[in-house]
């Protein structure tokens, strides 16, 4: 028996690009090593609401339904549950700060170009002191809009650019891939946040706890994951790595 996995949806023209954007990848970064100068940036929303699962919660009864309470059957969920965005970096030689971007606030391409000047790369430079990193991001408008392109230009010694990264290929970023699950265990062990308070500093102190020694596992798949999709023909690859 297996348990069937969820995965992103991808168009038949991206399978394509993923298969040539993937081997590309391989060819750039085909050094070896060479994948461990790159940082992985990634957003990524969390509510005061632990998510609810419901392969894992169940209730065992042997008199039938009927015949448990309705609390014990039901979790209230509020459709407006308060949240906060965070923006962080990992790489080989450590992580960025966690970035939590103020309540309400949309991420547009002038705020993300904020975080990227005051945090992001400044925390770049910092794990790596001798400028030798490669700034990765994903597809989203505010990471290729002009002006943040030409930031990154000026400021980060080598990017993979909007060209070069797949798009929906959230299994090709080890904050999509381990990154925010890892950290979701962990910020809702103990169940629902009352406040953002509590919750920003549930997420700080998982962040600041996270051991460097397991981002390196993340980053170590990184190359066998592309290697998969091209094998798989830019097809969906999460299946293969499920370590459940």
């Amino acid at each position: 028996v297996f348990k069937k996995v969820r995965v992103h949806a991808i168009t038949d023209r991206n399978i394509e690009r993923r298969h040539q954007r993937c081997q590309d990848l391989l060819h750039r970064f085909r050094r070896r090593h060479s994948e461990r100068k790159i940082v992985f940036t990634d957003e990524k929303m969390f509510t005061i609401q632990a998510p609810f699962n419901a392969q894992n919660t169940r209730v065992y009864n042997r008199r039938g339904k009927r015949q448990v309470r309705s609390e014990r059957l039901l979790i209230p969920r509020n459709n407006f549950s308060r949240k906060l965005m965070v923006s962080v970096g990992i790489g080989w030689n450590g992580k960025t700060r966690l970035v939590i971007i103020p309540q309400n606030e949309r991420i547009n391409a002038a705020v993300y170009q904020q975080i990227l000047s005051d945090q992001l790369l400044p925390d770049c430079r910092t794990i790596y002191p001798r400028n030798g990193y490669v700034f990765q991001q994903d597809s989203a408008r505010p990471h290729t809009a002009d002006e943040t392109l030409a930031l990154l230009c000026r400021e980060a010694p080598s990017i993979i650019t909007p060209e070069e990264w797949p798009a929906q290929s959230p299994d090709l970023n080890p904050c999509d891939y381990r990154l925010w699950a890892y950290l979701q265990e962990e910020v809702y062990k103990e169940g629902h946040c009352q406040t953002v308070g509590e919750l920003t500093g549930r997420l700080r102190r998982a962040w600041e706890l996270l051991p460097a020694a397991l981002i390196r596992t993340w980053i170590e798949e990184w190359r066998p994951r592309l290697q998969a999709i091209v094998d798989n023909n830019g097809r969906q690859i999460q299946h293969l790595f499920n370590r459940i």
